[in-house]
């Protein structure tokens, strides 16, 4: 055991190594319908935490992300790359589901942004934007790309896209 998390803790969204030796991880706003569209009650809620695996001190990294999911370290980026999946309750069309690159003190926003649009103009920009509730489930960086799983996909289910790790455009690599 490295840690173990403060009471009402609900539990980590994925972990990767970082390159300073940190364990990085996304912490779950937990089960509450409340928990979709206002922020986190409890400790770390929101947010993205390293780990220092020698002494298991628990430090928040970055905030106002909804659902931070999956952490994935690639080439070029001094932080995580983290998918931030956006709230189910306010229509097919919005919001945004994002891509977000962890540094120290990065606020996206939530529950503000992505939310009202407007709004974002005064937190960190994200990585990547994907269409609303295409749920990137899952990131890889693979050489000069990053991989993203999309659970529901860009209009025809399921789907695999590829982007630069860079950043910019993304097109599909595997749909169905």
């Amino acid at each position: 055991v490295v840690v173990t998390g403060p009471k009402n803790f609900t539990g980590f969204n994925g972990i990767v190594i970082g390159a300073d030796g940190k364990l990085y991880a996304g912490v779950s706003v937990g089960d509450k319908k409340t928990d979709d569209y206002a922020r986190g009650t409890t400790r770390y809620a929101n947010s993205v935490v390293a780990i220092d695996p020698r002494s298991g001190t628990i430090s928040p990294v970055a905030t106002g992300i909804r659902q931070p999911w999956q952490p994935v370290m690639v080439a070029g980026h001094s932080g995580p790359l983290v998918a931030d999946l956006g709230q189910e309750n306010l229509g097919k069309k919005r919001p945004l589901d994002r891509i977000v690159e962890i540094r120290k003190g990065a606020d996206f926003g939530f529950p503000v942004c992505p939310a009202k649009p407007s709004a974002c103009q005064r937190y960190d920009k994200p990585f990547a934007t994907f269409p609303a509730h295409s749920s990137p489930m899952g990131l890889a960086g693979i050489r000069d790309k990053l991989y993203v799983a999309l659970f529901n996909g860009v209009g025809k289910g399921p789907a695999v896209v590829a982007m630069p790790l860079a950043g910019g455009r993304y097109s599909p690599s595997l749909v169905g």
